[in-house]
């Protein structure tokens, strides 16, 4: 068991928004509209709407594309919404979650989802070009607000998502896991290194950081194990 023999440090957190080719129907209408949540789930799982009732049907044309292998983005991504990873409807990608990006800006159609870190420029912190990310009832109510249409600027949004939980736009945690049986000096330097540099460096590349009171306990567990292993030498 993978979770047995090791250990799991979390240092940060990452969140997922939806998005669309930018020269796509879907964009250039729910770019402004967004989406509320029985609509994500309409379009990325294909939940068709219990009650049809006074709700709009997606009719643009999409292509919705995701990842083929089991990765953190989308099965964090399927959990938030209720599904499994494999229930995310679209052509399944191989590699890497840039892959998406590369495949949803070739195709006019093309929808998909990914972390803030992909979807805008570390040094403008605009949104990149050929993207447009869909905003999100973030408060739940149904509506999609002008406030919550803001979603051009990374820094802002950040401090939404690290001030207060917004609805439909999943979070999780960065880790990084060590062996507890087979672990080396070299591997605690690094995991020292980590959690020393990360919380300087993290809103630069899009990620949040953790909450203080989790940070601290990871903190503690490290230097623990750290103990731990240079009393066992």
């Amino acid at each position: 068991n993978i979770k047995d023999s090791r250990e799991f440090f979390y240092f940060g957190r990452y969140a997922l928004l939806p998005l669309a080719n930018s020269t796509s129907e879907f964009a250039k209408n729910y770019g402004n509209k967004g989406l509320t949540e029985k609509q994500i789930k309409e379009v990325f799982f294909q939940d068709v709407f219990a009650d049809k009732k006074n709700q709009e049907r997606i009719s643009y044309p999409l292509t919705v594309y995701t990842r083929l292998q089991r990765a953190g983005a989308p099965i964090t991504f399927a959990h938030y919404f209720g599904f499994e990873q494999q229930n995310i409807k679209g052509k399944a990608i191989a590699g890497s979650d840039e892959h998406l990006i590369k495949a949803l800006l070739k195709d006019s159609t093309g929808v998909s989802y990914a972390t803030l870190g992909l979807l805008y420029n570390q040094e403008t912190r605009k949104v990149l070009e050929g993207i447009t990310v869909i905003p999100v009832d973030q408060d739940g109510d149904g509506r999609i607000s002008n406030d919550e249409k803001k979603v051009s600027d990374v820094d802002d949004l950040i401090t939404k998502l690290e001030s207060r939980e917004l609805k439909n736009i999943p979070v999780e945690y960065l880790h990084i896991s060590i062996s507890k049986t087979n672990t080396n000096q070299e591997a605690l330097n690094f995991l020292t290194w980590a959690f020393g540099q990360s919380q300087d460096d993290l809103h630069h590349f899009g990620y949040l950081k953790p909450e203080p009171k989790r940070y601290q306990k990871e903190k503690e567990k490290l230097s623990a194990l750290t103990i731990n292993y240079t009393t066992k030498k």
